[in-house]
């Protein structure tokens, strides 16, 4: 049962240069989830591994910041 999260970036944003220092966690996840499982591209981000037991009750939390475009 792997996890893994994805959110696209909303329109007229970019991602932004500086991000938060804790941008993947989880809890209750086997392995845990850290932030070398934090991933971007050119439209969103993602988090997540591809050999993650999720016990029950587990939690995963993405965190990331866009950055409004001026255009």
């Amino acid at each position: 049962s792997n996890i893994k999260l994805a959110d696209g970036f909303p329109a007229f944003t970019t991602l932004a240069t500086n991000q938060p220092g804790t941008k993947c966690e989880s809890t209750g996840v086997v392995p845990a989830l850290t932030n070398t499982d934090w991933s971007s591209d050119a439209t969103g981000v993602s988090c997540g591994g591809s050999a993650n037991t999720v016990n029950p009750g587990g939690t995963a939390t993405m965190t990331f910041q866009v950055r409004l475009n001026n255009d």
